[in-house]
């Protein structure tokens, strides 16, 4: 059924490549499935499993080896599932440098890019969402003694 006329079973289904996510600075373009109503000429599109593409999209970025750019720190950053402000506390930086960082209007460094592809990597989106109730590190905290195990070559942390 089309939803801009109502129109019952004038559906027609193609496949086409389309630009997604248009206005963030990215140049993306995707497979998607489009609905063209026959009797309106609306079209419908229809994008599934947008968490996979989404961990495509990230995994494409990390695998760019020059500086990351404002777009896809953006990017990178709502795909962790971090607000901006959420990003400058785990950053140890203000709310006006992420948005600085996101604009293109200062660099990310070396150390941050490095840092910020590390998450992505390590992070889970989703499970990132509640990084906030981690505590605050300061400096002159006491460090604790962690120990690991190698168990036929895979590393783990011994449990006590």
């Amino acid at each position: 059924m089309c939803y801009d006329c109502g129109a019952q079973g004038s559906l027609e289904k193609t496949i086409q490549t389309r630009p997604y996510l248009e206005n963030s600075g990215l140049r993306l373009e995707v497979e998607q499935t489009v609905f063209t109503c026959a009797n309106c000429g609306a079209e419908h599109l229809g994008v599934t499993n947008i968490e996979g593409l989404h961990d495509v999209i990230a995994a494409a970025i990390m695998d760019n080896p020059s500086r990351l750019r404002g777009p896809e720190i953006r990017f990178l950053r709502k795909h962790l599932g971090w607000s901006g402000e959420d990003f400058a506390k785990y950053f140890k930086v203000s709310p006006s440098t992420v948005s600085r960082w996101e604009n293109g209007k200062q660099d990310l460094s070396k150390q941050g890019d490095l840092l910020l592809r590390m998450c992505v990597s390590q992070l889970d989106p989703i499970a990132s969402y509640h990084l906030h109730d981690a505590p605050d590190l300061e400096k002159d905290a006491d460090m604790p003694t962690r120990v690991f195990k190698s168990t036929r070559g895979r590393w783990t942390r011994a449990s006590f």
